[in-house]
């Protein structure tokens, strides 16, 4: 039997921990004026929920553990594209995912399409990691949280 998932497991709740962190520091009143840590927690979250999209499970070295049953010595979790390009990976997801989060962002009345919204925050994850060093873009924290709200529901409507 092959196991079929619309979104991967491992990559799903490892964006969603980073979501929680981002949220943490997001509310945290020591951290006013401190976006750096957010912004890159937010922006690896993102990342990570749209690899979850386009993720798959890999199992290695099967073996016969007895008749008609296989085991396998590790599993591993990828996502179909590297990188930190937010576009990229939003502009290569299957039409329905995209959907899907257009309609959830319509609710909000969001101000932004998702190919927009990704291509504003594309690159804050690499610029925002060392932002001491002038790299930092603008961004807009309730934006973010509302894309990872958005991202994080349809996920969890796939798992």
């Amino acid at each position: 039997m092959k196991i079929i998932r619309r979104v991967e497991p491992s990559i799903y709740y490892q964006a969603e921990a980073f979501h929680i962190a981002a949220l943490t520091l997001h509310q945290a009143e020591a951290m006013e004026y401190r976006g750096a840590p957010f912004i890159v927690n937010a922006s690896f979250a993102l990342e990570l929920y749209l690899k979850a999209f386009d993720g798959k499970t890999v199992f290695k070295e099967p073996s016969e553990y007895r008749d008609f049953v296989t085991q396998y010595k590790q599993l591993v979790s990828r996502g179909s594209k590297r990188g930190h390009d937010l576009s990229s990976l939003f502009n290569g997801l299957e039409q329905e995912y995209k959907e899907k989060i257009a309609s959830h962002l319509v609710d909000l009345t969001f101000p932004l399409s998702p190919a927009m919204f990704f291509e504003k925050y594309n690159n804050h994850l690499v610029s925002w990691r060392y932002g001491f060093e002038g790299n930092r873009s603008s961004y807009v924290a309730s934006e973010v949280l509302d894309m990872l709200s958005v991202l994080q529901h349809v996920g969890k409507g796939y798992l």
